[in-house]
């Protein structure tokens, strides 16, 4: 059942009378819930509803606490297992239990729960600290409470884990945001703007479950979670007819348990297949075969690298090693099963997430005898015995590698845990795939050409099979992947590997980067590009990071607006003198209404410059001497003198920066300098009356097209005709909307 909630909010016209800088959010101790909106869906049954407070057009109840009481019996009634919302702690339920317990002191969270009497709850980060900042921190008994975009923060790979952001990546659908006060209004409006309110907030309640059966989530974490009871469980079923019993150790016997450079050679990457499934199979390692560090009884024993011993499986076949060769061959059938039914998508995905629960179960069997910690049945030397087993099969691999270098002419570059790289030098694509098949009968890949970095980081053009024609760019751990940076520097290192990979042309590759730094220099690049959106992390800091920074200036105004642990806060860095990156950041919506903020684009040029350095330094290029060298060029940004504008308030300290004052002597349409700072054109241009105006008029059209096309992609987003109040920076279509607004108004008065 999921749950979103309408509150009580400032409007704008109460925030200018009491001359605040901005609207907060609502606050449970002071704004009251005026509407519930949920959604519940079962097995065979989906229902969506909404209740309303009294004083309105729809009334349903007539106080508060009824809306409560309206909820809580529609809770009974539905009797779901699971209750959530996108956002539980300060939204959704939270808000709700929050306002219950500040304004009435009642305890809410305790008749959720399906114990009339000695009901465990626990609610907020003082009673359940870990959830918070984890999962979700609301538990009571009988039900499970679920935080959506937590689940998604684990499910999606994204720098913004908006409700708005998840729907557009899952679904592929752009819907709006719009501000709490906004949709309060709305809501205490009537007619259309009402029903705005209400479908608003219907929908995004459906979002939320649809963005749950879209990634199977329920379905597939019931599958997968609770890895070493599904471990157990399997081998207590083939444990139980060979009357063993599992072991159940005490803490005081678990407590004494004991490549960087550029190739431009094929790479040939070697994978082995299910590798610690392979070795307890292959060498019956299991509870039930190990004697410990019994040392000669001939050859029934097979003694580990570690010392270990083990029968071998004539003797008696271990019970993991039978285990995991049912997981597999299992697996092999619901794989095949899959092939066969291609066009039944329904079954599709049940096979699927069982084939994916078959495959974790098996790769964390070695797991499950190696927690020691919270492990149920741990047992070091098994575990030991394992690694150590897999680590000298791979050796093994690499010496075989060594071994036939002149037949094959390889050599293995980069190993790591179940995998292997061999450079193949002057081979073709063809011979290195005719050689990888002659070293491994099923391999994963050949790169051509490749960078490996560091461990786990590497980048090169894939082809997996020899019909590929086009090869995939495929990298792991570098900029292009990560989400520490910003848009334009992961797109900016991409293009510059495909060019040193498809030319090695230095001179296209310096090119490219002049002009990409040239942008961004001169602010010529999508705001959304020079997005940084880091984790949120409240702790004591040396230097507090500037994402930091700006929500601890957000909650000392307004302390609703901390955000939750792990979420990732957009900002971007700004121009700015004397002053620290954490003075300097400032969210994408301050930018994009506040056109005197400037971003920064030495900074982002200067993290560009160093993300390539890392990279291309392995090849001799430096970088960092073509950034000095570029010739650099400031852009100044036309303002209207503040001074000459009479529908101006007279401005106050700060208000204004100190180039707005700045006169511009250059002609707006030819760019040479006017007779004083009064005129906007140069004679030349005053002299040709006709062509001077068709020139006026023909920018004016096209910035009129443009501001039509965007706002014609809002009301499509928001399904609506005029006064639009957009939050999210992503709808306003970046600085677009705002800047052609401007020019607009500017070309209108010339």
């Amino acid at each position: 059942m999921s749950v979103e909630i309408l509150t009580h909010s400032m409007r704008e016209s109460d925030r200018v009378l009491s001359k605040l800088p901005k609207i907060k959010l609502p606050d449970p101790a002071k704004d009251s819930v005026k509407a519930v909106f949920y959604c519940f869906q079962g097995h065979d049954t989906n229902c969506i509803g909404r209740m309303v407070d009294a004083r309105d057009t729809i009334q349903e109840v007539e106080t508060e606490l009824e809306l409560y009481e309206c909820l809580l019996l529609n809770v009974r009634e539905f009797d779901p297992d699971i209750l959530l919302g996108y956002e539980v702690h300060l939204s959704s339920w939270g808000y709700l239990i929050e306002r219950a317990k500040l304004r009435y002191k009642y305890d809410f969270l305790k008749d959720l729960s399906r114990m009339e009497f000695n009901a465990k709850t626990k609610f907020g980060r003082d009673q359940d600290p870990f959830s918070y900042k984890d999962t979700c921190a609301i538990s009571c008994t009988g039900r499970i409470f679920l935080n959506v975009w937590r689940l998604m923060r684990g499910e999606l790979t994204l720098t913004n884990y908006s409700l708005e952001n998840c729907v557009f990546h899952v679904l592929h659908e752009r819907i709006p945001k719009f501000t709490p006060s906004t949709l309060y209004a709305w809501f205490d409006a009537r007619g259309l703007k009402r029903w705005r309110a209400l479908n608003y907030y219907l929908e995004r309640v459906q979002y939320t479950l649809d963005l749950l059966d879209d990634t199977s989530f329920i379905s597939r974490s019931c599958h997968m979670r609770g890895s070493q009871f599904r471990v157990e469980s399997i081998m207590s079923r083939i444990t139980r007819p060979e009357n063993f019993v599992s072991l159940s150790p005490t803490k005081e016997q678990v407590r004494k348990m004991r490549a960087i450079e550029f190739y431009k050679n094929p790479m040939a990457v070697l994978d082995f297949q299910s590798l610690y499934p392979s070795v307890m199979i292959g060498y019956n390692i299991c509870y039930s075969t190990c004697l410990g560090r019994l040392r000669d009884l001939g050859d029934h024993l097979y003694i580990t690298h570690n010392g270990v011993i083990f029968v071998k499986s004539y003797v008696r076949e271990g019970v993991l090693g039978r285990m995991l060769t049912e997981i597999l061959e299992t697996r092999v059938m619901v794989k095949t099963a899959m092939k066969a039914h291609k066009t039944d998508t329904g079954l599709l995905r049940i096979l699927e997430a069982r084939q994916l629960c078959l495959k974790l179960v098996a790769n964390v069997t070695y797991g499950y005898a190696g927690a020691s910690y919270s492990g149920r049945m741990p047992c070091a030397e098994i575990a030991d015995s394992i690694v150590e087993t897999g680590r000298r099969s791979l050796e093994a691999a690499m010496k075989l590698v060594d071994a036939n270098k002149d037949e094959w002419g390889g050599t293995v570059v980069y190993g790591d845990t179940d995998s292997m790289f061999v450079e193949l030098p002057g081979k073709s694509l063809e011979s290195a795939f005719r050689i990888g098949i002659g070293i491994a009968n099923r391999f994963e890949k050949i790169y051509l050409p490749c960078i490996l970095l560091a461990k786990k980081r590497y980048v090169g053009f894939m082809y997996e099979t020899l019909e590929d024609k086009v090869p995939v760019f495929d990298a792991k751990g570098i900029e292009t992947v990560r989400r520490d940076g910003f848009p334009a520097m992961a797109k900016i290192v991409e293009d510059s590997l495909k060019i040193l990979f498809r030319t090695q042309d230095m001179s296209e590759l310096k090119a490219y980067l002049y002009r990409q730094w040239d942008k961004i220099m001169s602010n010529r690049v999508a705001l959304n590009d020079l997005i940084i959106a880091t984790e949120f992390k409240l702790k004591n800091y040396r230097n507090v990071p500037p994402g930091v920074a700006l929500c601890i200036r957000s909650m000392e105004y307004d302390k609703r607006t901390e955000p939750q642990a792990g979420e990732r806060i957009p900002y971007i860095i700004c121009k700015a003198r004397n002053t620290r990156y954490s003075g300097r950041s400032y969210t994408p919506l301050d930018v994009v209404k506040d056109r005197t903020l400037r971003p920064d684009g030495t900074v982002y040029v200067t993290k560009s410059v160093q993300a390539l350095s890392r990279i291309f330094k392995l090849i001799g290029i430096d970088v960092e001497s073509w950034f000095n060298m570029m010739p650099k060029k400031q852009v100044a940004v036309r303002f209207a003198n503040p001074g000459k504008q009479a529908s101006l308030k007279a401005p106050t300290r700060g208000q204004f920066k100190i180039d707005q004052f700045y006169q511009s002597n250059h002609c707006v349409l030819c760019n040479e300098l006017t007779a004083n700072d009064v005129l906007i054109v140069c004679d030349a241009c005053k002299d040709n009356t006709q062509q001077t105006l068709a020139n006026l008029l023909g920018r004016l059209s096209e910035i009129e097209r443009k501001r039509d096309t965007l706002q014609s992609v809002c009301r499509s987003c928001s399904m609506q005709s005029a006064g639009m109040n957009l939050q999210d920076s992503k709808a306003r279509m970046s600085r677009n909307e705002g800047n052609i607004a401007k020019s607009h108004q500017k070309f209108k008065a010339e």
